[in-house]
C-alpha cells in the first residue's frame, strides 16, 4: 500500500477484540442505537446538489426534525414490528 491509501474494516462489534487491538488499530466503534438517524440526515443534506440553497437546506433539515423523531415514536407506540429495527435502520435517504 502506498502512503496515500488507509485500510479500513467495519465489524460488526468488538465482542472478540482486546483493549490493545482496539488501540493498535485505531477503532472507533460505536453502537448503532447511540448514533441515531440525524447524522445521516445532515450528509443527505450536505450531499445535496448545488442548486438547492441554503434557504431550502436548512427547511429540509426543519422538516426532517419535526417529522422523523414523531414518526419513529408513533410507529414505537402504535404499531407492531414483525423485526425489531433501530432507528437508524428506519430512516432511508433515497436520491432520484
Amino acid at each position: 500500500m502506498s502512503p496515500e491509501m488507509n485500510m479500513m474494516f467495519e465489524p460488526a462489534d468488538l465482542e472478540q477484540a482486546s483493549p490493545a487491538t482496539v488501540s493498535r488499530c485505531g477503532m472507533i466503534y460505536m453502537e448503532p442505537m447511540a448514533l441515531g438517524w440525524r447524522p445521516l440526515k445532515e450528509s443527505y443534506i450536505q450531499g445535496l446538489p448545488d442548486t438547492v440553497s441554503e434557504d431550502q437546506r436548512e427547511l429540509i433539515g426543519e422538516l426532517c426534525e419535526w417529522l422523523i423523531q414523531p414518526a419513529f415514536d408513533f410507529i414505537r407506540a402504535q404499531c407492531k414490528l414483525v423485526i425489531k429495527t433501530s432507528e437508524l435502520h428506519l430512516f432511508q435517504v433515497r436520491n432520484y
